[in-house]
């Protein structure tokens, strides 16, 4: 589709209304690609919240949690690290009791006390290290960015544009 507006604007024959029209063609493209683009990101998005808030719904109520279940919390843990939104994950509350009551749990069954210091120091750095981790995953950044190179581009067959009605004169 660019090629085709350069082209246009640099044939000498073309007159307004091609150019116009050409001008309307490339902005159309420029939109279906913004709207198809940010919907595949917010699909991709979606789609690791949801396979989060699913993984977090087959974790064991917290009166049945056992040592054996550590594994699936961290898995559900994981997922929702790669989903890298927190404020979607709907049911994240259910995770961070359940990951406290394994620590408890893990806690009662050390028979060496200087072990269980050790893994309440490790707990703390993890739960401080994720605290100062940035909330992402908003789109609103590329969407900026998107809009500033269609502007930019509309503006650059604009100067086409004026440089050829120019040398036409």
């Amino acid at each position: 589709m660019i090629d085709k507006a350069v082209n246009t604007f640099d044939n000498e024959s073309s007159d307004n209304q091609v150019i116009e029209n050409t001008t309307n063609e490339l902005k159309e493209a420029m939109r279906t690609f913004i709207v198809s683009k940010v919907s595949e990101e917010q699909a991709t998005q979606y789609a690791k919240e949801q396979a989060a808030i699913d993984a977090i719904a087959s974790l064991p109520d917290i009166e049945n949690l056992s040592l054996e279940d550590e594994e699936v919390i961290k898995n559900a843990r994981y997922l929702v690290n790669i989903a890298n939104n927190d404020s979607n994950i709907v049911n994240l509350n259910k995770l961070i009791a359940l990951e406290e009551k394994l620590q408890e749990l893990k806690s009662k069954d050390s028979k060496d006390t200087e072990e269980s210091d050790v893994n309440k120091d490790e707990q703390n750095n993890d739960n401080k290290s994720n605290e100062s981790l940035p909330k992402t995953g908003h789109l609103i950044d590329s969407n900026i960015l998107v809009s500033l190179s269609l502007i930019l581009i509309v503006f650059g067959i604009a100067l086409l544009f004026i440089n050829k009605k120019r040398q036409n004169i």
